[in-house]
C-alpha cells in the first residue's frame, strides 16, 4: 500500500474559510507544494517532491505571508514552475496511492482543489476515492483538541521540529507523526512494522537530523 503526504504554503489566508469553494476571489494561491509518497509495507520512501509554484505576472506574495513561509517574490519568479505541471504530477501520483495524510487535511484538500478548478476546470480530489488521514483530527483524542504540528511532533517524539512553514519540511514531521499515530512505527528507529522489521530510511534520517530538529 503506498500513503501520499502532502502539505501546502499559500499567498495567505483565505477571507472566510466557509466560502464556497468556486469563489476564486476569497481563496489563496498556492507558492508551494511538497508530498512524499511511502510504501507502507516495507517502510521505503518512494519518492519526495517539492516545488515553488510561478504565480501570475499580475499576482505578488504579500509579504506577511513571506515572513511565515520565506518564498519572496523574487524566489518566486526565479525558482516558480508552471502549476498546470505540478497539479498534473500531483493528480498522477495520487491516483497511485491508497491513502492521503496531512495536517489539517482539509484546508490543504480545499486549497488545492481550488487551485485545480481554476486551472484544470475539475478538482482532482472528486476522483480519489480512498483513505484520507488528518494527523489534526487524530491529535484531538491526545489532548481534546486539535494540535499544531509543532505541538503534535513534541508531543510524540519529545523534540521539537524547526523551520515550519516550509511545506516540505512540514510533510516530512507529519509523516513522522503520521507513522507513529497509525502504525505506532517511527521512520527514524529499526521499528516492527506490519510483522517485518522496518528498515530506517538513512535519507530520511539524514534530512531530519539536518534541518528538522534541534
Amino acid at each position: 500500500m503506498l500513503a501520499l503526504i502532502f502539505d501546502v504554503e499559500t499567498t495567505g489566508l483565505p477571507k472566510k474559510r466557509k466560502a464556497d469553494i468556486f469563489d476564486f476571489e476569497n481563496w489563496p494561491h498556492v507558492v508551494q507544494i511538497s508530498w512524499l509518497i511511502f510504501n507502507v509495507t516495507n517502510g521505503k520512501i518512494i519518492s519526495i517532491n517539492d516545488h515553488v509554484i510561478r504565480l501570475q505576472e499580475w499576482k505578488t506574495i504579500p509579504e506577511e505571508a513571506s515572513k511565515i513561509h520565506g518564498i519572496t517574490n523574487d524566489i518566486m519568479r526565479e525558482k516558480g514552475e508552471n502549476i498546470i505541471d505540478i497539479l498534473n504530477k500531483f493528480n498522477n501520483d495520487l491516483m497511485e496511492c491508497q491513502i492521503m495524510v496531512a495536517h489539517n487535511i482539509e484546508f490543504d484538500k480545499t486549497i488545492i482543489g481550488v487551485e485545480s478548478l481554476r486551472w484544470l476546470d475539475y478538482n482532482i480530489f472528486d476522483n480519489y476515492n480512498n483513505m484520507k488521514y488528518c494527523t489534526m483530527r487524530r491529535s484531538r483524542k491526545i489532548k481534546k483538541k486539535w494540535m499544531k504540528l509543532v505541538d503534535l511532533h513534541e508531543h510524540l517524539f519529545k523534540t521539537i521540529p524547526q523551520n515550519l512553514h516550509n511545506s516540505l519540511i512540514d510533510v516530512f514531521v507529519c509523516f513522522r507523526c503520521f507513522c507513529k499515530l497509525y502504525y505506532n512505527s517511527d521512520p527514524l528507529l529499526n521499528d516492527k512494522f506490519s510483522d517485518k522489521s522496518w528498515q530506517k530510511n538513512k535519507d530520511f534520517e539524514n534530512i531530519y537530523n539536518d534541518i528538522l530538529c534541534n
